[in-house]
């Protein structure tokens, strides 16, 4: 196994930020089935960042992003750090490979 790199920390908070974003924010959003596949495929994809770099953080909610892929809640009550969108019309992320994790 290869030695661990550190992150630079802005990389970091733009990691914890897009994942507390993706889990916790839109949680409670009506999201067609499309949507949600994608952003579960993006927090795995968070997850291997972590396991790869070692790299243990969690959400400001406390809940482990395996702990809500695919799943909504009721709660009302989230509040985030998350600057506007910048989403494009581009073709979304390609597949992760396991990388033998």
């Amino acid at each position: 196994m290869q030695a661990a790199a550190a992150l630079p920390e802005e990389i970091r908070w733009l990691l914890e930020d897009t994942e507390e974003f993706l889990g916790e924010g839109l949680r409670n959003e009506n999201l067609s089935a499309g949507a949600k596949d994608n952003r579960d495929h993006i927090l795995r994809g968070l997850q291997q960042i972590k396991a790869r770099y070692f790299w243990n953080f969690q959400p400001q909610g406390g809940d482990q992003p395996e702990n809500y892929l695919g799943q909504d809640s009721s709660d009302d009550n989230h509040s985030g750090t998350h600057g506007p969108s910048f989403t494009s019309d581009a073709p979304f992320l390609p597949d992760y490979q396991d990388e033998g994790l």
